[in-house]
């Protein structure tokens, strides 16, 4: 089919051109055309503007609007050259680790509103269990794990920058700079403008020291309430 079209066509281009040669030129074929320019480069969208936030209590209080159906996440810490990662889930007031530490895996199950903080070791079968409430210092036993939404409690709310725009594991974050003073420590952290939440963070301390962490996996809902009960089997011990 090919071999018939082509000679087919090289016949109407000649006898084309010997039309054209013998035929007097119009007033329209005498009128110059445009050159037409072709262009590679392509027009880039807007970027969208960064949002006016005075404090950032505004952004990090977006994460209660979620906690009903529940989020869940994996963060990946690094600090002092050693690796882990820590998964997370929270609804309502119930929030669930699970780290693995020197091939251990440790869970802790923390109500933040009745103040009962679960430690356990499935491997192990036992646990302790403590009220952070009832405490003199009321902050977390030794031992216990901490979310990288506490860290939301070291930062100046208000004293903070802006610098860009960056999306992480899927979500789309605002990126801001902030700085504290008393402990000398200076902080880099990707926030979900939607959820609220720290994607990631770096941190420097006055001595050089430095942490990373990053979330990945996260997800949002789909949750239920059995996540956060403690095995029949584990033996827990009151303190």
């Amino acid at each position: 089919m090919k071999k018939t079209i082509y000679p087919l066509l090289g016949i109407l281009v000649i006898l084309s051109l010997t039309v054209t040669g013998c035929s007097a030129p119009t007033k329209d074929e005498q009128k110059p055309t445009e050159p037409v320019t072709v262009t590679e480069e392509t027009v880039k969208p807007e970027e969208k503007p960064l949002p006016e936030i005075n404090d950032l209590s505004e952004i990090f209080s977006k994460t209660s609007d979620f906690k009903n159906d529940g989020i869940h996440y994996t963060q990946v810490i690094t600090a002092a050259d050693q690796t882990n990662e820590m998964e997370t889930w929270i609804k309502g007031d119930m929030i669930k680790s699970k780290i693995l530490a020197e091939a251990e895996e440790i869970i802790t199950i923390t109500n933040t509103k009745s103040g009962d903080f679960i430690t356990y070791y499935p491997s192990q079968k036992t646990g302790i269990k403590y009220n952070i409430k009832g405490s003199d210092t009321a902050e977390l036993p030794e031992g216990a794990i901490r979310d990288i939404e506490s860290y939301e409690d070291d930062i100046d709310p208000v004293k903070f920058e802006i610098v860009g725009r960056e999306n992480i594991d899927g979500i789309d974050t605002i990126v801001i700079k902030t700085k504290d003073d008393s402990a000398e420590v200076e902080s880099k952290m990707w926030v979900s403008e939607k959820y609220g939440i720290i994607m990631k963070m770096e941190s420097v301390n006055s001595d050089g020291s430095n942490m990373k962490i990053e979330v990945k996996n996260f997800e949002q809902g789909n949750i239920p309430d059995s996540e956060f009960d403690v095995p029949n089997d584990i033996q827990i011990q009151e303190f």
